[in-house]
């Protein structure tokens, strides 16, 4: 029911196939901490842990966060590889981030995205994860059967997302729909 919906990603590809099936209008965002980790690595292969390692990267999160892709990816294909203690495993490195990043330019608008109030990482779902689900399914002693897990799933999340009324009046509807027996033609006496 909602008017918009951000699904925000590692980039795998069965999480764009489930957008796809579930949600194909959802504006796709790449995950802000899986996009600024390919940036730590590959200022790592280019210059190891010291400087300017760490002043490169922050600079590149802050363009990517508050700037656009396009300029990172070109500070990205601009890396000095010849300076990189191993010049080869750095261009791999170089190669594998932008092969990452540059098919993912448009999910990286991230100035963009936050300035239309949407979400750039997906903490907040990971939270969610932990405090909704795991809270109720992996307490001591617990055992679920796995046809369970779904439906105590989507009980705890309209609980905690303080739709209960909603969601059980659906549930409850649906139920009385399946309980009814099919309508039988008897013939005339």
């Amino acid at each position: 029911t909602a008017g918009r919906v951000a699904g925000v990603a590692d980039g795998a590809e069965w999480e764009q196939a489930f957008l796809d099936a579930h949600c194909p209008d959802a504006v796709r965002i790449l995950d802000f901490g899986h996009a600024a980790q390919r940036l730590s690595d590959v200022a790592e292969a280019v210059w190891g842990r010291g400087e300017p390692n760490p002043t490169w990267a922050a600079m590149q999160r802050a363009e990517l966060r508050d700037g656009t892709a396009e300029a990172v990816l070109a500070a990205i294909r601009a890396l000095p590889l010849a300076e990189a203690a191993d010049s080869a495993a750095a261009g791999r490195v170089q190669a594998e981030t932008l092969g990452y990043l540059e098919p993912r330019a448009e999910q990286m608008r991230y100035a963009a995205f936050r300035a239309q109030g949407l979400p750039i990482g997906s903490g907040i779902v990971e939270s969610a994860n932990k405090t909704v689900v795991e809270a109720r399914l992996k307490g001591a002693g617990r055992r679920w059967a796995e046809p369970s897990v779904t439906p105590m799933v989507a009980l705890r999340g309209a609980l905690c997302s303080d739709r209960w009324d909603e969601a059980w009046a659906a549930i409850a509807a649906a139920r009385r729909t399946r309980g009814r027996p099919a309508p039988t033609t008897q013939p005339a006496a």
